[in-house]
């Protein structure tokens, strides 16, 4: 998440593309912002954060993030600024509540999956966030539901 942004962020920069230097910054400080909210939410609510508040915040930013893409699928700012805040608080839980980093590798495991070592065309990106979110957030509401 942050390597990868990093990098993409980089570039744009190096070609002067000013706009998508500002998008990957946005999505790194929203990274970042997920990862603040469950730290402070942690710290308040103790035994209560998961399932009570953070639960809640994932499900409802991964709906809302389907949802934008579904009304208007030229939009990638706020749907992707909500996944990359989303996605802080998965990676939290994931670090710090069960002992393991589960999406470390995710841009090499794509690029692999893809079969080749070149850049990946942004539309192919979009489609296949679009399909692992849709597929992602029922599990998300099931996940919730059963653990209330």
């Amino acid at each position: 998440m942050m390597t990868g942004n990093s990098m993409w962020m980089a570039a744009a920069l190096v070609e002067s593309r000013f706009r998508d230097v500002a998008f990957y910054l946005t999505v790194i400080a929203s990274y970042i912002g997920g990862v603040s909210t469950f730290r402070r939410v942690e710290l308040e609510w103790k035994e209560n954060a998961l399932n009570a508040i953070l639960a809640p915040i994932v499900m409802g930013f991964l709906i809302g993030s389907d949802l934008l893409t579904l009304r208007d699928s030229s939009c990638r700012w706020i749907p992707a600024v909500m996944l990359a805040y989303a996605w802080g608080i998965i990676n939290s839980v994931g670090s710090e509540v069960t002992g393991t980093l589960i999406f470390v590798v995710t841009g090499a495991m794509i690029e692999k999956s893809w079969g080749h070592g070149g850049r990946v065309p942004s539309h192919v990106i979009l489609t296949e966030m679009k399909s692992l979110v849709s597929n992602v957030s029922p599990f998300i509401l099931v996940v919730m539901v059963q653990s209330f």
